[in-house]
């Protein structure tokens, strides 16, 4: 009878242990769900290392995500713009900050002058988020 009561503690303890390794488990799981869903709010966002303003409002960073949701009707859109304005990109377009400029306001729906009056250092954030989209995701 006691080697019964030992298996059972025994039984009891490890089904203790396995419970709360389920738990930790599903903690875990959804830790890394929450992750996930911020690393979107990152990975399209350029942070300026000094606050740009524009027509009254003060902007520390900049939403990108709409680059997701350009089509091959906006790429001829902006190849067109470049005939237009005479540009032509030299090398990489995705390097050529006159494109990458027309490119952002298509993404973000700003208007052009958003980023003309845009400090160079806080242009190459952006720059950089657009980039690291369209060449290495």
């Amino acid at each position: 009878m006691s080697e019964k009561k030992i298996e059972n503690t025994e039984l009891t303890n490890i089904e203790g242990e396995v419970a709360q390794d389920i738990d930790e488990q599903a903690k875990l799981a959804a830790a890394s769900e929450h992750v996930e869903e911020k690393i979107p709010e990152i990975k399209y966002r350029a942070v300026f290392d000094s606050p740009h303003f524009f027509e009254g409002k003060e902007y520390k960073e900049l939403d990108l995500s709409g680059v997701r949701n350009l089509t091959t009707r906006d790429a001829e859109a902006l190849d067109t713009t470049m005939q237009l304005i005479k540009h032509s990109p030299g090398g990489n377009k995705f390097y050529d900050t006159t494109y990458m400029k027309h490119l952002a306001v298509r993404a973000t729906g700003m208007p052009i002058e958003f980023f003309n009056s845009m400090s160079m250092k806080n242009f190459e954030q952006v720059k950089g988020r657009l980039l690291i989209y369209f060449l290495f995701e």
